[in-house]
Parts: C-alpha cells; sequence; structure tokens
C-alpha cells in the first residue's frame, strides 16, 4: 500500500508505504523525516524504528520502492 498527504502544506507531499510487517512514512523529501513503525509487532505504532541502525537496510529498501511510485501533488504527476 502506497500513499501520500499534504495536511500541513500544500506544497510538500509526504508519503508512506506499508507492507505486511512495516509501516515507512517520509515528510516531504527529507531523508531525515521518516518513521519506521513493525506493524506485525507494534500494530498502534508506539515504537519509531528509524533511528535503529538494524533497520537502516530496510528503509534503504522501502524508500527505493516508495521512490518508484509517481508522486502527485496539486493534479500534476511527479517522478
Amino acid at each position: 500500500v502506497v500513499g501520500a498527504w499534504s495536511a500541513k502544506d500544500p506544497s510538500r507531499l509526504d508519503m508512506f508505504i506499508m507492507n505486511d510487517q512495516y509501516r515507512f512514512l517520509r515528510f516531504g523529501d527529507d531523508s531525515k523525516q521518516v518513521e519506521l513503525y513493525r506493524i506485525d509487532e507494534d500494530p498502534d505504532e508506539l515504537t519509531n524504528l528509524a533511528s535503529d541502525p538494524a533497520y537502516h537496510a530496510i528503509i534503504e529498501k522501502l524508500t527505493v520502492e516508495l521512490d518508484s511510485y509517481p508522486r502527485t501533488k496539486n493534479g500534476e504527476t511527479k517522478r
């Protein structure tokens, strides 16, 4: 599942990707503003794993997957 929203700033698109194990969120295009949750073990998303080095490879993989989807902002498609 891939989704996008721009709740705070219409010029900035926040995105997420989710699979059976993880939900990865990226705010804007800032690679430092990310969240990662292990939803199969933490369905309420209480523990952000993004700063844990053990999950950096997962973040890289999900970032590549997320960036493979077209982005829409104000009716325009971006790559």
